[in-house]
């Protein structure tokens, strides 16, 4: 990566690295992954500063990225590591300002790829609601499913289904039934951001993948979801659950379907 470090020493003089001579940095390029240019860093603050345990976290603030020493792996109370770490500063502030670059133009790249393939699921639609069908959410899932592994950021499944599909269109017609459908399809896609993923996959079952969200935001997500549906008299039974790097989507939407299924079962048990 291209910088001006700033002239002079770091801190006093026992620091190590004179950030006048660039050759001493980690050589850090945007086009880089931030996986591996956190490798970089790290490896470099290991060699060059100490093996403290460092991590890198990014700010839910301002999404910049910022380095730390594991505390006990630097000194046992506050005062030893301020004074053992305070003259490495500017040196921690400027890798994770390169760090933090190297984010931006890997998520920027990452962006581009969730459009493009968003281009290429337009075969991937459901016809009658204009949705993403089965096929669609399966490419959507497999096309998140790298990004959020590495970059660990949270999203949620949810899942919906309507109740008494069958009985609207053996008593009305399947005509009444696909309006059902769609002002279900409506309803939910009206709950969702432009961003996040919604589908039909087939019948009455909907499903939303609720992108860069916690799982408490997804909760006022399927709340609203719940009365947008009641307000077009549409039964419906909602599960979610939260993705982990552990489980995947597949896990995620497994534990979603088992959330739907015990709401159907409670609706059953109470209104029958």
């Amino acid at each position: 990566m291209a910088l001006d470090p700033p002239s002079g020493q770091l801190g006093d003089t026992s620091v190590i690295i004179d950030l006048a001579s660039p050759t001493d940095l980690p050589s850090i390029d945007p086009l880089m992954n931030v996986d591996e240019a956190t490798h970089l860093v790290v490896d470099f603050l290991t060699d060059h500063v100490g093996p403290y345990g460092w991590t890198v976290s990014r700010s839910a603030d301002d999404g910049r990225v910022h380095l730390r020493a594991r505390d006990d792996a630097v000194a046992t109370d506050a005062e030893s590591r301020a004074t053992v770490l305070r003259p490495h500063g500017p040196l921690l502030e400027l890798l994770g300002s390169m760090l933090s670059t190297v984010l931006s133009c890997d998520l920027a790249r990452l962006e581009e790829a969730r459009l493009r393939g968003r281009a290429e699921m337009a075969a991937d639609t459901d016809v009658l609601t204009g949705l993403l069908n089965r096929r669609g959410w399966a490419r959507a899932l497999q096309a998140e499913e790298g990004r959020y592994r590495r970059l660990g950021d949270p999203a949620v499944v949810i899942l919906v289904d309507l109740d008494h599909l069958k009985e609207v269109n053996d008593g009305l017609g399947h005509v009444a039934g696909d309006v059902v459908i769609q002002s279900a399809a409506q309803m939910i896609e009206d709950c969702t951001r432009p961003y996040d993923y919604v589908a039909r996959l087939g019948g009455d079952e909907f499903a939303v993948l609720a992108v860069d969200v916690a799982e408490s935001q997804a909760q006022d997500m399927v709340d609203r979801m719940r009365v947008a549906l009641a307000q077009v008299d549409v039964a419906a039974s909602v599960g979610h659950a939260p993705y982990t790097p552990e489980g995947g989507f597949t896990a995620a939407v497994t534990a979603a379907d088992r959330s739907m299924y015990a709401e159907k079962r409670r609706r059953r048990a109470t209104h029958g």
